[in-house]
């Protein structure tokens, strides 16, 4: 008879797992792209990406951040985000927004290199409640910009008029040979927002009009690539 309890208590606790899902073992998430950022800039120089959360659980997914370690230039600066709301200056905690089940959620964050050379780190923990879920990394090496960063080797200087932009920008380059020509717009998000290829260009002067009338308010990062790299400008939306 007690095997049979016995049987009886471990069929009962399998179906309370199965119906009542544990908050922790039973909720997935997916970080993309990784843990680890390493970022070469130029002094004097920005960028800003971001980690999509993707919550594949039945239940809501409530995450904090809070930092470990920092060992960054002194005239710097790194800014960490979340869905809404920016925290600047290396804040040491911050709090992600609610991600239902299959929805999206993003942590953001925004460099400035400032004019030393060297490399900063800052490092993070996540946590989903009590539980350390995962570490992120942030490495920045700074150093001082070369022609050959600026030219890309078969393209000249890029350059964006207007900027700050309202309905149009022109977008205008040298080719020093024929090229086939990528341009790929982001948003502050890392969502592409256009998507244009160029094949057979002609060596010599480009200039391609870009409609930004739909386009939100907000900071944008504009990628021109050829064969020999690719050159990254920010356009600013203000309307």
């Amino acid at each position: 008879m007690s095997h049979l309890n016995n049987l009886y208590l471990i069929i009962f606790l399998f179906l309370i797992c199965l119906l009542v899902p544990n908050k922790i073992t039973c909720q997935t998430y997916t970080f993309s792209p990784g843990k680890n950022y390493v970022f070469n800039l130029d002094t004097n120089a920005s960028d800003f990406g971001g980690i999509e959360i993707l919550n594949t659980g039945s239940q809501n997914l409530d995450l904090t951040w809070k930092q470990i370690l920092t060992d960054t230039l002194v005239d710097s600066r790194f800014e960490l985000c979340n869905s809404g709301i920016c925290f600047l200056n290396l804040p040491h905690s911050g709090i992600m927004p609610t991600i239902a089940p299959n929805d999206k959620g993003w942590i953001k964050f925004h460099m400035y290199s400032g004019i030393t050379t060297g490399t900063n780190t800052i490092k993070y923990i996540v946590k989903r409640g009590s539980i350390q879920i995962d570490t992120l990394t942030f490495q920045i090496i700074v150093s001082t910009p070369t022609a050959i960063s600026e030219t890309n080797f078969s393209m000249g200087d890029v350059l964006l008029f207007p900027n700050p932009a309202k309905n149009e920008t022109t977008l205008t380059f040298d080719l020093l040979q024929n090229e086939t020509i990528n341009i790929r717009v982001m948003d502050v998000m890392c969502r592409e927002t256009y998507h244009e290829t160029i094949n057979n260009s002609a060596a010599g002067n480009h200039t391609i009009h870009l409609n930004t009338g739909n386009w939100a308010n907000g900071v944008y990062d504009i990628h021109v690539s050829t064969s020999g790299g690719t050159t990254s400008r920010k356009l600013v939306i203000s309307k």
